[in-house]
Formats: structure tokens, sequence, C-alpha cells
């Protein structure tokens, strides 16, 4: 995978994992069951694709494993871009995006910081799961490896139990924001 950054550019390796190969992953799973697929990427951000088990209640999706640290998160980052753009934007994001836009013309800022905050939970589902929207109060919930978090949309703070997992959702949480309200590129002289 060819890769670019802003300390130039290279190819990532990616590999396919068997499954015997899997027993060392971060996850501590150990070995990959037989109907998954696997590949590492740069050596260090293991992509498993997991199929569906209604009886187990989840449906077919894609899970991202890595170590911590700045080459991994890089890496982790760019591998979700991909898989987020080949998912297409989530269901009703659209219709959304629309109605922001609708309330910001209209000078409605309650409304469009209500569709704002419906952008934003779909966005964080997409990466975390599901999630449940208090409109009144500003808030997103969500649960992240049994973590209860409460976002504050209105504050742009996580609230939860876990340090790095509340600093991993806020960094999350500035993309998003920062894709819905891109910089002014209004000069005055």
């Amino acid at each position: 995978a060819r890769f670019e950054g802003i300390e130039g550019s290279g190819c990532l390796p990616v590999k396919s994992v068997l499954p015997s190969a899997a027993a060392g992953s971060s996850s501590g799973g150990g070995r990959l069951p037989e109907d998954e697929q696997a590949v590492c990427v740069g050596d260090i951000v293991m992509v498993r694709h997991r199929h569906g088990n209604p009886a187990l209640g989840y449906e077919s999706h894609v899970v991202l494993e890595w170590a911590g640290g700045s080459k991994g998160d890089v890496v982790a980052d760019a591998v979700l871009a991909v898989l987020l753009q080949a998912a297409g934007e989530p269901r009703g994001a659209a219709k959304a995006d629309a109605a922001r836009q609708a309330a910001l013309a209209a000078g409605d800022v309650a409304g469009a910081l209500q569709a704002e905050m419906q952008l934003a939970a779909m966005l964080l589902a997409a990466q975390f799961g599901p999630v449940a929207v208090d409109e009144a109060a500003g808030h997103i919930r969500l649960q992240v490896d049994g973590v209860e978090l409460v976002v504050d949309h209105v504050h742009g703070k996580v609230a939860c139990e876990s340090e790095a997992l509340r600093v991993r959702v806020e960094k999350v949480l500035q993309r998003i924001t920062e894709a819905l309200r891109p910089c002014a590129l209004d000069f005055e002289d």
C-alpha cells in the first residue's frame, strides 16, 4: 500500500495473515478463527474481517488492532480512513447534512447544532458501534470495549473511566468537528 505523509512517502507492506500466525496479535485472542480473514498493514496494524453471527447479536464487521504509539496510530488512522471511504457515508448522513445546511442558511443555530450532533453520532457509530443521542442534553452515549462513554457534543468533551479511551474518542470527535466546521477563509484588511 502506498502511503504519503508529512515526512515523505513510501510503501507499507500488506501481508495476509494465516490463522496460526494471529496467535501473537495484540488482542491476546489466540488463534484466528477459520472463518475470518486478516491482513497486517505496515507490520503494525492487524485488520480482521469477522463474519456476522446473528446468534451472538453482531453483524459482519472489521476489527483493527495495533500497539499504541505515533507510528501505529498514524497507520491505523490511514487504514480506518480507507475503510470508511470504502464503506460509504452512514445511512441518513446526507439528510442530516442537508438539514444542517438549511438551518445554517436560515440562521437557526440550535437547529444546525442538532443536525451536527446527529452527523457526529452517525460518524462515531460507524467507528465505535451503536450510540444513543440525548438531544436535550446535547450528549451522545456509547460503549467501547465495555467502557461507557458520554460525549458532550456542545463542549467537545468526553467523559469515561479510561483516560486512554477518553483521549482517543476526543481525538475522533475533534476530527469530526473540524470536518463539519472548517476554518473561515474570510480575511479583513
